[in-house]
């Protein structure tokens, strides 16, 4: 890893927050949640439209990910989006009506712009709705700059698509943005059949926050899958002087090397704690950043980092 590159991971693991925590006496959470039925050809399914944002396409027909890989094909592409200002932010928005299925994936940490906006771990309050809830702001610009075309094909969608499910997507960096998307999209619309599946995601906000995601799509799907000893999901906390200012939502699904699945246990009363049985077993001197380049339907050895 180069050096400037070790030196952004680094600085990731520090945040700065003057601002104290807030909690309400609000009922964010269900307290029964059953164990989610999942298996290593679903996470693949969704992890391709995941890592399908890593190309750089304008169409459907120029994104040789999807043309060749099973499933992908019956989709149909609806919006894209790039942009530089205030921060890097690219995805796509696509359609597969064989299942009934509207997709919105972010696209993860390829270039130094993501990694500087990795680096801006200050919190800020967000969503406006919730008060004494702080997410990091540097994954809230990056998902701002993106906002107007998200949530303006989004919602577009799901009136013209009635009975169509919705599914937020992203690996690393398109995981934390794709996470804000959804809660702002819950914020305006109905969460019913919608679901989130998150890739290598790091620590997006307070513990209010993470309470506050895990309350909004109740029995859906809700899955922040993480490989072996993979870094980013221990990060930004690891290593602070005061530790606890972010904090993961459910329900963790911890993969294997040997593509065993645990499906980890859920917080307890709403307290948004990790299980400390899978990925938070591992120590520091085990995490592991090629772990973070593979995921089920992920695979971006040759990608991450090459710009």
């Amino acid at each position: 890893m180069h050096s400037i590159q070790l030196f952004a991971l680094l600085l990731f693991a520090f945040r700065v927050s003057s601002t104290p925590l807030v909690f309400t006496e609000q009922a964010y959470y269900e307290e029964q949640r059953s164990i989610p039925s999942v298996s290593i050809e679903a996470l693949e399914y969704w992890g391709r439209y995941a890592g399908a944002a890593y190309d750089d396409f304008e169409d459907w027909e120029t994104c040789s990910k999807c043309q060749i890989t099973k499933d992908m094909h019956q989709t149909s592409l609806n919006t894209t989006w790039s942009t530089s200002l205030p921060a890097f932010s690219r995805g796509f928005i696509g359609v597969n009506h064989q299942q009934r299925q509207v997709i919105v994936s972010f696209r993860g940490t390829t270039h130094i712009m993501d990694v500087l906006a990795d680096t801006q771990v200050a919190q800020a309050q967000w969503p406006p709705l919730i008060s004494g809830s702080y997410v990091h702001f540097g994954f809230l610009l990056a998902y701002m700059s993106a906002r107007q075309t998200v949530q303006t094909a989004v919602q577009a969608l799901m009136l013209d698509l009635p009975g169509y499910s919705l599914t937020f997507v992203g690996h690393s960096l398109g995981a934390a943005q794709t996470v804000l998307a959804l809660v702002d999209y819950c914020q305006q619309a109905e969460c019913d059949g919608v679901g989130l599946v998150t890739f290598g995601a790091p620590r997006i906000g307070n513990r209010l926050f993470a309470q506050y995601v895990n309350s909004l799509l109740g029995e859906n799907v809700l899955w922040r899958v993480v490989h072996g000893s993979d870094i980013v999901p221990h990060l930004p906390q690891a290593l602070l002087l005061f530790p606890g200012q972010y904090v993961h939502s459910d329900r963790e699904i911890w993969v294997k090397d040997d593509r065993s699945i645990t499906a980890c246990e859920r917080s307890s009363e709403g307290r948004a704690e990790e299980d400390a049985l899978c990925s938070a077993s591992k120590h520091m001197w085990q995490w592991s950043m090629q772990d973070h380049m593979e995921y089920p339907g992920i695979s971006l050895l040759l990608v991450l980092f090459s710009v």
